[in-house]
């Protein structure tokens, strides 16, 4: 599946998903493909968008994954703030991240949207 096909499935899962970034699982996190919702606007610069998307990912993932060997592998992991939530999935190859709308429940979000990256597993 293309990478940008990947995104509008994700978009798809819920209209209350304002974003969607894929990054790279390897040495380097590289973004591999970022989209706002169509009509929406980022809360955030775009340059803070792409070194938070190369970087945090690989701080919060990889700290959690030392306890993978007694926990399980990690699904994903979120982040709440004030405006937006912030999930990260772990995927074989990528991160997939999704800002998803203040205040909206994201636990039925997870469930369709992890339904859909299985796929890349």
């Amino acid at each position: 599946m293309q990478l940008n096909e990947l995104v509008n499935r994700v978009f798809s899962a819920d209209k209350n998903i304002r974003y969607v970034g894929i990054i790279n699982r390897g040495p380097k996190s590289d973004l591999l493909e970022s989209r706002m919702r169509e009509g929406m606007k980022s809360l955030t610069p775009d340059k803070t968008d792409r070194e938070f998307s190369e970087i945090i990912p690989q701080i919060i993932l990889g700290a959690a994954e030392r306890l993978e060997n007694d926990l399980g592998r990690i699904t994903y992991s979120l982040i709440g703030y004030e405006k937006l939530s912030l999930v990260f999935f772990k995927t074989p190859k990528y991160t997939v991240i999704l800002s998803v709308e203040a205040g909206i429940p994201v636990t039925p979000i997870y469930e369709r949207v992890r339904s859909l990256l299985e796929l890349e597993q």
